[in-house]
């Protein structure tokens, strides 16, 4: 519409020149002038929208914000198989052999405003009641770079946990960060300042109780969570991308390993390469934790992780992993060694995806005594 009005305004132009000096106008000329005509309407588009950011900036309103995308529904279903040697529960809470529903996902989310957003989050894993996994609010501040996530969340600490779980390369997250790490959700707020384009300051307030079994999270006893962490990424280009985040959390929180809530004191330091060139990925962490729990030891344990496309066939992904995780070093026979191996395959991007792993159990606590796995797994995302 812009250009036939341009287009239309020279025109008219050209005919007043011939009507005024009896002579024609060029093509050339007539071209000339649109270009001009649409260059002066461009600049005038940029300082428009340079006064409007001016307008929101010094907190007055002279238009109502644009509404975008008020809500959106979408979901996952993840279909699983396993085949183990092993009676009862394999190493991944699953039932040694067969197939099982293991994830069905709700998700309701949106953008009130450009500040406000929030999304609630309902799952049936294995065909269980339904549950309410999310349901929190985001607040984006204008004046400066800072985010606050507020409700029912992700537990912020490990980079592998906070990666959404569909864009997981195995049917699981490394046991030490499944056992070890804050792998689960919680009530609390969790405010992340950006000062930086790949720099990422965050700190959490969390009720301190978790996820549990009925569905409820509660603090009868007021000792909360408190977690500190940097996120960067301190070289990004065509060649290489490096991510580093470092966390620490204090005060009372759900240990898995030790099954209570006690007063932790946890490290967590993972990183991922990114070499584009080679279409490879490596990832690893190393967690540490010195629970306040009466004749137990330290916990500790790490991971190592390479993703590879394989060229030619970019949807096909060879995947390896080796993790290790001890629960109280003060005891013997509790440690858990892991190696695995597998693929991905890209049917549809994320979209459609099936995963498949085998994984080695090197060593594993005596009372559990775990055998090796195989999985498949089979992803939609609608």
């Amino acid at each position: 519409m812009r250009k036939f009005l341009a287009v239309s305004t020279v025109f008219m132009l050209s005919l007043g020149s011939v009507a005024a000096f009896g002579q024609e106008v060029s093509s050339d000329e007539v071209l000339e002038k649109l270009q001009q005509l649409e260059q002066k309407v461009a600049e005038l588009e940029k300082e428009n929208e340079s006064l409007r950011s001016l307008v929101r900036k010094s907190g007055y309103t002279v238009m109502p914000r644009k509404r975008t995308e008020k809500l959106q529904v979408d979901g996952r279903v993840l279909l699983r198989w396993d085949q183990s040697n092993q009676d009862g529960k394999n190493l991944y809470g699953e039932s040694s052999n067969g197939l099982v529903a293991r994830k069905v996902r709700f998700r309701f989310h949106g953008n009130l405003n450009d500040n406000i957003g929030y999304m609630i989050h309902v799952r049936a894993d294995r065909g269980s009641s339904v549950q309410l996994w999310d349901a929190f609010i985001d607040y984006k501040f204008d004046a400066v770079p800072l985010k606050l996530r507020m409700g029912q969340q992700k537990i912020p600490v490990s980079m592998s946990y906070l990666k959404p779980g569909p864009k997981l390369i195995f049917p699981e997250r490394p046991v030490v960060v499944n056992n070890m790490g804050s792998a689960n959700r919680d009530l609390g707020v969790r405010a992340i300042l950006s000062p930086m384009k790949n720099l990422k300051l965050e700190a959490s307030i969390m009720n301190g109780e978790r996820f549990v079994s009925d569905g409820k999270m509660y603090n009868s006893d007021k000792k909360y969570d408190y977690i500190l962490a940097v996120d960067t990424v301190p070289v990004n280009n065509g060649d290489f991308k490096w991510r580093i985040r470092a966390a620490y959390e204090t005060g009372y929180d759900k240990a898995k390993y030790i099954g209570s809530i006690v007063k932790r004191n946890l490290v967590d330091i993972e990183t991922r390469l990114d070499v584009k060139t080679l279409g490879l990925a490596l990832e690893g962490g190393y967690l540490h934790d010195n629970p306040d729990k009466s004749g137990w030891g330290n916990a500790e344990g790490f991971y190592a992780q390479a993703d590879y496309a394989v060229p030619g066939l970019q949807k096909l992904h060879l995947i390896g992993r080796y993790s290790e995780f001890d629960p109280d070093t003060n005891k013997s026979n509790d440690e858990e060694k892991y190696a695995s191996a597998g693929f991905y395959y890209l049917l549809n991007g994320w979209q459609a995806a099936i995963r498949g792993a085998y994984v080695h159990v090197i060593d594993s606590d005596k009372d559990k005594d775990f055998d090796d796995l195989i999985s498949a797994e089979f992803q939609l995302l609608f």
